[in-house]
């Protein structure tokens, strides 16, 4: 025992001196370290929110950082004057960043987008970031030393680097604000300045004047960095479908690749282990469905955001760690027999930059993420192989080569694993998180409704995941983060009527719009309403060519695949805050899309930098309205937007277009937002036509909330700015913070909030018009939810109105002066059922009789056009089996279209006969599947209703069968499509708990408390 504890007090003693030896030798390097992580995670912060998100974005970025590191190479300063010169750049910077945007505002848009802005882009990041870049280099790279020896700080330097990127990222950048820590470091290095100054007259062994000697090294060392930065990009990507890339991610990857490096710089003396590192990066493949278990899991269980937020973090640290480990590996000699050279550390950033470049653009592209990963790897392992001789016993060299090729194989077996679509559908869907909640198994978690996964791409950017729903809707997700929702075809299912208003509204508010500027592309949704307007020009700005090919391929009904090649439509593909920085475009709209908030390519279109280049892009009456996706953000995070908003435009408005969807509305015109003819522009034909694609009237818009007053967001501190930065770090906690948002927004906007309609003056001779046409949507709302099969119910109700309570109007006749008579409106209602009655009169009604039914349909006409559908459908019917077709699209129409408390089976049971009687032809089974699985969702939410009142046996009885000969069709289609074969097995099992089970149940109850209805049920 004694022995033992000799021992350790002993190794512990020897370790404690050792370490604080280090420490006391390294500590000037560590410092240097935290205070250059500090000074560069600022100024990245805000020349990133400047010049916006993009690849090339990206490229210029990690240009300046590799250039800077080149600058820095050899250059030997002073200590104490290069933190001099950090302090004083970062004063600079509040000079130099308006000065780049005042050059760039020179250049018009067309010309800024020659090869995507990148030339505009690096030279504008090189001026930057080059030169306070090269100063930390030489930070870096100095010697210390006593008496003629030397030593490298860079060991020290990475460890505190790393230390100062996660200090800013979860702490700093959250509570002083970008400006507040780069003001907090450069206090700092003041400091250090005055401490060196006080002392240059001592033997100070960090200012020894020491060259940064270059090394000798394989040819194959170059190549080696490039392939571990292909090898990060992948990993990145990896991680990016388990977490939101936000501002703390990218900061905590810099700060793991600085610990890595730090530590493979004292660790790794010998490389006999250094190849099983690339290898270990494979894991993460194999492992995914195990991450994406465990942040499901935190996400669940944590009682605090930060648990999360920690487990994140922990995470990427241990994936991104290893491969810093191995950007220090720089042999320091070599006796190899192919051609060495000299190679300096200074090199090594702009090596990584080059292989993170190729391997967002092409490979991951070309190749996905699974193979690039599994290839660079495997090349990785050869470099290190070649770049020294490892093994000293052959025995020990086959054993380790063998362990090698099965890791290998395994690897790439296992890469199948990795299913973007899962974490997708698990950790980003408000659905799954609850079920999970609930107690549902994760097996099912993925398959709770009727999405159907199309298809999976790789841009530089993200992972687009595009979901098929109903065989006429199509859902995109951004690395699992919903995206857009997208009506393929609007006779089927309705287009979001929120991303439809984005466009809408701000179109219809100027009198006259001529030229129109799209900032991001979203969904395509708003780009595709704006072309109908009758403007002069769009110019759309989008900085991903991959997502605008993906869209474009989306098949659609009775579209073309070329149907963007409007000849008013100019595409800049272009990072947005860059596109708005250009000389001003005298535009009369500017629309920028909604896109999550909580993605750092977010910040830089929500700045008052961002809105004062906005406002300068406008003309004098131009309106500009930006999509705001708040239900997971809360009320703080919108005020500090509505303030920031108002700090640049003189008129605002705040319109909720759904459930927690917002419009940031804002204008310096003199007229504000509140324009004459408002009425008579929603009345446009083009309107009334986008309008009803979403199941809107044209005067569903001014039953709208909005909110003109600020009051409510001055009880909050602060703006947004590309020099403040606590919104983007404080808005992950946001998000996760779990509360009611509707119950917040209700109560701080409620008493604030006032109708639409309140802006259209109270002498406009339309109000009364738009009042009878309101009290004609709720009338229509009424009917839909309590009469949606009676056909009798809804034409005796209209019926009744038409006679009781007619609208009239005044109209003036030659000659002959004014005349009270019937409003255009009634008087066609009254056209349309005199030619349904002839209609339904006739034994069977041939085509021509139909279509004089169905050309009612145009315009909208909330009394009529749902139910037109179903009359539609009922006469096809009648026609014969030869066009069953065409009564399934208005059946399907009438059922998508239809109030969400509808209650009838009808129009359901029949879309599914139709269906059922229909051949199934190969080119068509995906659509069948997907209307299948739509009708199925439709069928449990009706009957979820309808089992909480009272219902028949037979209804019951008829529902399981009809529901059991779908069943069977679908396994049809499964085993004709062997792709759906994995989805079915587990869609079955949900749909045997939420649909099949709950009638079964109820009918057996409902037999054993009344055996007379036994008979029936049978």
């Amino acid at each position: 025992m004694r022995w033992i504890y000799n021992v350790l007090v002993t190794g512990a003693s020897e370790s404690g001196g050792r370490v604080y030896g280090w420490l006391r030798s390294s500590g000037p390097a560590v410092r240097d370290g935290l205070l250059g992580a500090l000074f560069l995670a600022s100024w990245w912060h805000q020349v990133a929110a400047l010049l916006g998100e993009s690849l090339l974005a990206d490229v210029a970025l990690l240009w300046a950082f590799a250039s800077g590191s080149l600058l820095g190479r050899n250059k030997i300063r002073r200590v104490g004057w290069l933190h001099l010169g950090l302090a004083g750049w970062s004063g600079l910077l509040g000079v130099l960043l308006p000065g780049v945007a005042w050059g760039i505002s020179w250049i018009g848009l067309g010309r800024l987008g020659i090869a995507d802005g990148l030339p505009v882009l690096l030279l504008a990041s090189t001026v930057l970031l080059a030169v306070p870049t090269g100063w930390m280099v030489s930070l870096a790279l100095r010697k210390s030393g006593k008496a003629g020896t030397t030593k490298s700080c860079t060991g020290g330097f990475l460890l505190g680097a790393g230390a100062g990127f996660l200090l800013a990222a979860h702490g700093l950048f959250g509570w002083l604000g970008v400006a507040g820590t780069m003001f907090s470091a450069a206090l700092c290095s003041c400091g250090v300045f005055l401490w060196m100054l006080v002392s240059s007259g001592k033997k100070v062994a960090s200012e020894t004047k020491g060259t940064t000697s270059r090394l000798a090294v394989p040819v194959v060392v170059p190549v080696g960095v490039m392939l571990i930065g292909i090898i990060l990009s992948a990993q990145v990507r990896v991680l990016q479908q388990l977490m939101p890339a936000t501002e703390w991610f990218t900061l905590t990857t810099a700060a793991a690749l600085c610990w890595g490096a730090a530590v493979g710089a004292r660790v790794l003396r010998q490389g006999n282990s250094l190849y099983w590192i690339p290898v270990g990066s494979l894991l993460i493949l194999a492992i995914f469905p195990w991450l994406v278990d465990l942040v499901l899991y935190v996400k669940l269980h944590a009682e605090q955001p930060g648990w999360l937020l920690g487990v994140q973090g922990l995470l990427v640290l241990a994936v991104i760690c290893p491969l810093g480990t191995l950007l220090s590996w720089i042999p320091r000699e070599s006796k190899q027999w192919w051609l060495c050279r000299r190679v300096s550390p200074a090199w090594l950033p702009g090596l990584l930059s080059v292989g993170v470049v190729a391997g967002r653009w092409p490979l991951l592209g070309l190749a996905g993420v699974s193979l690039t990963l599994l290839i660079s790897c495997c090349c990785l392992v050869g470099v290190l192989l070649l770049g020294r001789r490892p093994f000293t016993r052959p025995i020990w060299a086959k054993v380790s080569l063998g362990s090698l090729s099965v890791i290998l194989a395994f690897a790439g077996f296992e890469g199948m694993t990795y299913q973007p679509a899962n974490s997708a559908r698990l950790l980003f869907s408000s659905q799954a998180v609850a079920a999970a909640e609930a107690g549902w198994p994760r097996h099912l978690l993925g398959t709770l409704d009727e999405a159907r996964l199309a298809t999976t791409v790789e841009t530089p950017q993200v992972t687009l995941t595009g979901w098929s729903y109903r065989g006429g809707q199509y859902h995109l997700r951004c690395s699992g983060i919903p995206g857009a929702v997208i009506g393929t075809d609007p006779e089927l299912c309705p287009r979001p009527a929120a991303t439809v208003l984005e466009a809408v509204v701000p179109l219809v508010l100027h009198q006259r719009p001529a030229r129109v500027l799209l900032l991001g592309l979203g969904g395509g949704v708003s780009l595709e309403a704006s072309l109908r307007f009758p403007v002069e020009s769009v110019d759309c700005v989008e900085a991903d060519r991959r997502l605008v090919k993906f869209l474009d391929e989306i098949p659609r009904e009775g579209q073309t695949r070329d149907a963007w090649s409007d000849e008013r439509l100019t595409w800049h593909h272009l990072p947005l805050s860059l596109a708005v920085i250009s000389r001003p475009g005298e535009y009369d709209v500017i629309i920028a899309n909604a896109v999550s908030p909580v993605l750092w390519q977010a910040e830089s279109t929500r700045t008052v930098e961002f809105y004062g280049h906005v406002g300068r892009q406008l003309s004098t009456d131009g309106i500009f309205c930006q999509g705001l996706i708040a239900d997971d953000l809360g009320t703080e995070p919108v005020a500090i937007l509505v303030r920031s908003l108002r700090r640049v435009f003189s008129s605002t408005a705040l319109l909720s277009v759904g459930s927690g969807r917002f419009l940031l509305l804002a204008t310096n015109s003199p007229a504000t937002l509140k324009r004459e003819g408002l009425l008579r522009r929603l009345q446009a034909p083009h309107v009334r036509s986008i309008l009803a694609e979403s199941g809107l009237d044209w005067v569903s818009p001014l039953q709208l909330a909005v909110t003109t007053s600020s009051d409510w967001a001055e009880t909050q501190a602060g703006v947004t700015s590309i020099r403040d930065g606590r919104l983007a770090s404080r808005l992950p906690t946001h998000v996760l913070f779990r509360a009611n948002r509707a119950q917040a927004f209700q109560a701080v906007l409620g008493a604030q909030s006032q109708a639409f309609l309140s802006w259209v003056p109270d002498d406009d001779e339309l109000v009364g018009e738009v009042h009878d046409r309101l009290e004609d949507l709720r009338m229509r709302q009424g009917l839909m939810n309590r009469s949606a099969d009676s056909f009798r119910r809804y034409r005796l109700a209209v019926r009744t109105r038409l006679s009781k309570k007619p609208r009239q109007q005044l109209e003036a006749l030659p000659g002959k002066g004014l005349r009270r008579g019937l409003h255009p409106d009634d008087r066609r209602r009254r056209r349309y059922f005199s030619v349904l009655d002839r209609v339904l009169g006739e034994a069977k009604p041939d085509v021509e009789s139909i279509e004089r039914v169905t050309s009612y349909l145009v315009p909208y006409d909330p009394l009529l056009c749902n139910f037109i559908h179903r009359e539609a459908a009922e006469l096809w019917a009648r026609v014969g089996p030869s066009d069953r077709r065409r009564e399934l699209r208005h059946r399907l129409r009438a059922i998508y279209y239809g109030s969400g408390v509808d209650t009838g089976l009808q129009d359901v049971h029949a879309a599914v006969e139709i269906l059922l009687e229909s051949p199934t032809v190969d080119e068509d089974q995906l659509v069948e599947w997907d209307q299948f699985n739509g009708l199925l969702e439709v069928l449990r939410r009706r009957w979820s209703y309808r089992l909480h009142r009272g219902v028949r046996v037979v209804e019951i009885t008829e529902g399981l069968e009809l529901i059991g000969r779908v069943t069977g069709r679908l396994d049809e289609l499964a085993i004709a499509r062997p792709e759906l074969q994995p989805q079915w097995s587990l869609r079955q099992e949900v749909l045997e708990r939420v649909l099949l089970t709950p009638l079964r149940d109820r009918r057996s109850l409902t037999l054993a408390r009344h055996p007379s209805r036994a008979v029936l049920g049978n």
